[in-house]
């Protein structure tokens, strides 16, 4: 009995199961947005094997992404055809469970298999290929080594050149992602079975006592060759036609390496090795989007009239949040930062010996151990650009600086006789550049110029007394920062 209700059970889930699917249309469409992270649609323009080799060396080269290369070449820029058919997609997205293989559908001006349409629907990325071939050449004449010894041959050459266009395919809109190209030299050997003969013809037409180790005086020989008429029929031919066998034997899916790597900076394709476990790339992943980063530099700090010192050693905390990935823009941060320097002495900075204008009993610093110290709080926005393990940045931020020169009158303080205090605002424009060990780990460095101007100097004797301004020149900071930083994102 429990035999048989179980039987029962499993008779009903297998009919609901496809009813589900028929019903909830929306129900696959987040199985299929995982899916697309694993699958890219080779959209063919020509009809050549070669569309297949490079289905296999992509598969070769990222074996967590599936190739599915489309049946149909494609007789349209690949550009517009992508727009109509990611509007047909919105249009009809309920159909693609129910389409045949065999269908034909209307995308734009072309008549689509049903097949190449869920292929397309399911890819992340859609590459187009482009083969293109140089004219037929002729060189030599070679010295080669066979099994039978040593002989002559004459070489046709053509350059094979693979130009890739890929497009981001998983959003709304398809974008150009990247265009790696690569190129082979292709050869075919036609062997001379009498060089002695054809050397002597060669010399006699032409009065040289020709020796073919002489690079100019074998050019003669090539030269002859290039007039006979079978030779001529050669350079005339369809290089593609022509080079056919020699095209399916010397490029193999081994050989797209510098297509591979020029794919490896493409956003989303670089983040595997070939065997498949994780590469390191600059481009962040999931999760908060909160990056804490520690950073130990130098900046400028001084006061108007003065000369300012301009490599005062700082620390400084930033936070950055990648708030652009709401919008589609990854790698958009907004940024909120705050440091201090290390304490630096007052009539080191203030380059005299004394400090007029405080309006401090005994005039000046009394305290020759006086020391100011800065501090900052910033927040702006920067941009990543990531290629490869490293990332390029460039960001504008703005805030205040504030100081104080501590214990200006004596080593105990005195509420009578404040510190004086400053505040300036301005802000700071960075350029940077970081390598990444992991998605989440970086360390790099960063330079820019910092504004700060008009800090009026001030005590206080705490509250409710009012601030007192001193007359003195301003505290600056106008001049170049540097920082080394590390930085790990959450």
């Amino acid at each position: 009995m429990l035999t048989r209700s179980l039987v029962g059970l499993a008779l009903s889930v297998a009919v609901l199961v496809p009813l589900l699917n028929l019903s909830l249309p929306l129900a696959p469409a987040l199985a299929q947005a995982n899916q697309q992270q694993r699958q890219m649609a080779i959209l063919p323009t020509q009809d050549t094997p070669l569309n297949g080799v490079l289905s296999q060396a992509l598969r070769q080269a990222f074996p967590q992404v599936t190739p599915l290369l489309l049946t149909q070449a494609q007789t349209v820029p690949p550009g517009p055809f992508l727009a109509e058919f990611k509007r047909w997609q919105k249009e009809h997205s309920g159909e693609l469970p129910l389409l045949q293989d065999s269908a034909m559908v209307r995308v734009g001006e072309l008549d689509v298999p049903g097949l190449d349409v869920r292929r397309l629907a399911l890819a992340a990325y859609a590459l187009v290929p482009n083969w293109s071939q140089g004219p037929l050449t002729l060189t030599g004449p070679h010295k080669r080594q066979g099994q039978d010894g040593e002989y002559w041959s004459i070489d046709v050459e053509s350059v094979l050149t693979l130009n890739l266009s890929v497009f981001k395919t998983s959003g709304d809109y398809a974008q150009l992602a990247g265009a790696p190209t690569q190129s082979w030299t292709v050869r075919k050997e036609i062997p001379i079975p009498d060089m002695d003969r054809l050397v002597a013809l060669v010399s006699q037409a032409t009065g040289v006592d020709v020796d073919l180790n002489s690079p100019s005086q074998a050019a003669l020989v090539l030269d002859t060759l290039k007039k006979v008429q079978t030779f001529q029929e050669i350079q005339a031919a369809e290089p593609m036609a022509y080079l056919e066998a020699e095209i399916n034997q010397q490029i193999s899916a081994a050989r797209f390496e510098t297509l591979v790597a020029g794919l490896q900076s493409v956003e989303g394709l670089g983040n595997k090795t070939a065997d498949g476990g994780q590469q390191p790339t600059a481009a962040r992943k999931g999760g908060l989007g909160l990056t804490p980063i520690l950073k130990f530099g130098s900046g400028t700090l001084g006061v108007l009239g003065y000369v300012p010192q301009y490599f005062v050693l700082q620390g400084q905390l930033d936070l950055e949040y990648d708030f652009g990935a709401l919008f589609g823009w990854p790698e958009l941060m907004l940024t909120v930062s705050g440091g201090a320097t290390v304490p630096q002495p007052a009539y080191t900075l203030l380059a005299q010996p004394s400090f007029p204008g405080f309006g401090i009993p005994g005039g000046g610093l009394p305290n020759p151990q006086a020391q100011i110290l800065a501090y900052n709080a910033e927040m702006g926005i920067l941009k990543r650009f990531s290629i490869g393990q490293w990332s390029l940045s460039a960001g504008l931020r703005g805030g205040m600086l504030g100081a104080v020169i501590m214990q200006a009158t004596s080593f105990i303080p005195n509420p009578q006789q404040p510190d004086p205090t400053a505040m300036a605002f301005g802000g700071t424009a960075l350029l940077g550049a970081a390598y990444h060990f992991t998605p989440e780990l970086m360390v790099g460095l960063d330079a820019g110029f910092r504004y700060f101007d008009g800090g009026q100097w001030m005590t206080n004797a705490g509250f409710p007394s009012p601030f007192t301004p001193l007359i003195q020149n301003p505290l600056q900071s106008i001049g170049p920062v540097l920082g080394l930083y590390a930085g790990y994102t959450f």
